[in-house]
């Protein structure tokens, strides 16, 4: 093998010779090392591609939804039925630690009907997860605002699923020009 190896070897050498005779066979000896170098660099790079991930930049934690919609100050309507337009209350969450949430309401659109035990979902701006976008959660009460001793305030349990709850069940009309958008009025009867 070694013969064969050394048999190359002196053939390319007589070859480049032919091409260049000035040039030192030491230096050749060199611009070989340097060209096998980075070919053996491209092929690594190549390989470290091709064995990469197909799933590209994912992020390695896990994200905690209801701490972020705490730490923004996000809104959040309180619904006690899968239905979006029928929110009862909106709230704050100013506390979230591993077993509840603690949420303080700061509007009320009707009387929030949930006493402890009951399901309740919560409508949030939509937040990306590692997966997907979600914008809802469904969760237990823990202390309703009947029960607790604060009557501005609930406390719900961790969420037990996220979901992803349409908000519009008309498409949203397009406007040729911004200045001129139509807008209807309605005069409500006490």
């Amino acid at each position: 093998m070694t013969d064969f190896i050394n048999a190359i070897s002196n053939g390319l050498n007589e070859w480049v010779q032919a091409l260049a005779p000035d040039v030192p066979g030491q230096l050749l000896g060199y611009g070989g090392a340097v060209i096998l170098g980075g070919l053996a660099l491209i092929l690594v790079i190549i390989a470290l591609r091709l064995f990469r991930s197909k799933g590209g930049r994912t992020s390695a934690k896990r994200v905690n939804i209801p701490k972020i919609i705490q730490q923004e100050g996000s809104v959040v309507d309180v619904s006690t039925s899968q239905d979006t337009d029928d929110i009862s209350t909106r709230c704050v969450f100013t506390s979230v630690s591993s077993g509840k949430i603690k949420c303080e309401i700061i509007d009320r659109l009707k009387p929030l009907d949930a006493k402890k035990g009951d399901l309740i979902t919560c409508i949030f701006a939509p937040k990306k997860t590692v997966s997907d976008k979600v914008n809802a959660f469904v969760s237990t009460v823990i202390e309703s605002e009947t029960d607790g001793r604060k009557p501005d305030r609930i406390v719900l349990s961790v969420p037990q699923k996220f979901t992803m709850m349409s908000r519009r069940k008309h498409a949203r009309k397009r406007v040729a020009d911004q200045q001129f958008i139509r807008v209807k009025l309605w005069i409500d009867d006490p």
